[in-house]
């Protein structure tokens, strides 16, 4: 109440306030800055987790509802307005509170990961001599880098279509309409005609705005693709190092997504060799080593 009772209440270019609404404190918002990197992956509806300073050990989580068009430039760092729903029904939460926020942008369960240690594994010209192995060639690259270019890569990609299931064979589809109508690594496709060429794709009509149903800016947004990459793992298979090339899918940074299942679940990957005393070896991918100091090879123990 901003008034009491038998006090002269004057107006003269804007209305009195007579009396102040407090806000529900059990449903509250968090106004959460995303970079102009990472906005383009946010989306309405997306579960939002973060802590606060006052709860270290406690996490609340939420719901993303709003991302806001307008931008916030502070020295040159660009940066928009994310309006996150959660719920507090025991007031906890005070109004001010700094809070650290984690987007889940994408989620799956049940499926096939492999940890990222493998990804970043590289095998070395002195990790082959130093167990006895025939040191492999570098694979050869075409023009433009596209691998199935080649006759033997285009009969290669041909038997593996071959091979494929319907539904992967759809899910190649999709990827290549992603890219633009090209599959990814050379890819073959049943549309491909007589001569070994890809029509030119077909581009449907943009759909007014108008006519799209949409009642707010947030329901304009299109989903987010589907996050298909490719990596490579090392398999330790008949006392060899064996290179095996896999479609992957999203990753939390400790684990990726398998997709395609060229190894079985519970395969034994290679993350690291340690060689035994007397072994020469440099160091591997992610070692630092200072530009100051005498470069000097290292001996690694089992």
């Amino acid at each position: 109440r901003q008034v009491d009772v038998g006090q002269t209440v004057a107006a003269s270019m804007q209305a009195p306030i007579l009396f102040l609404l407090a806000a529900d404190l059990t449903k509250m918002k968090v106004n959460a800055n995303i970079d102009e990197s990472d906005v383009g992956r946010i989306r309405p509806g997306q579960v939002a987790t973060f802590r606060v300073d006052a709860y270290p050990d406690s996490e609340f989580e939420g719901l993303v509802s709003q991302v806001r068009m307008e931008p916030i430039v502070v020295e040159n760092v660009v940066t928009y307005m994310t309006l996150i729903d959660v719920p507090n029904p025991d007031l906890r939460l005070k109004p001010g509170m700094t809070a650290t926020v984690t987007l889940e942008i994408a989620r799956r369960d049940d499926v096939v990961r492999i940890p990222n240690a493998a990804l970043r594994f590289r095998a070395t010209d002195d990790m082959f001599v130093a167990l006895n192995l025939p040191v492999p060639e570098q694979p050869e690259v075409g023009r433009g880098g596209n691998q199935g270019g080649s006759p033997e890569g285009r009969r290669r990609m041909m038997e593996r279509f071959q091979n494929m299931s319907e539904e992967e064979r759809a899910t190649m589809r999709q990827e290549g309409a992603q890219r633009g109508g090209r599959p990814r690594q050379g890819g073959v496709d049943e549309q491909m005609n007589a001569g070994g060429r890809r029509p030119r794709p077909v581009t449907a009509d943009a759909v007014p705005t108008t006519e799209r149903g949409a009642t707010t800016i947030d329901a304009l947004f299109a989903p987010l693709p589907a996050t298909v990459t490719r990596g490579e793992v090392w398999l330790w298979v008949g006392d060899e190092l064996k290179r095996t090339t896999l479609r992957l899918g999203i990753t939390d940074g400790a684990f990726t997504e398998l997709l395609d299942l060229a190894i079985p679940p519970g395969t034994e990957l290679v993350t690291n060799i340690s060689l035994a005393e007397g072994a020469l070896t440099r160091p591997t991918a992610g070692a630092t080593s200072s530009p100051l100091m005498p470069q000097r090879r290292s001996f690694f123990r089992r």
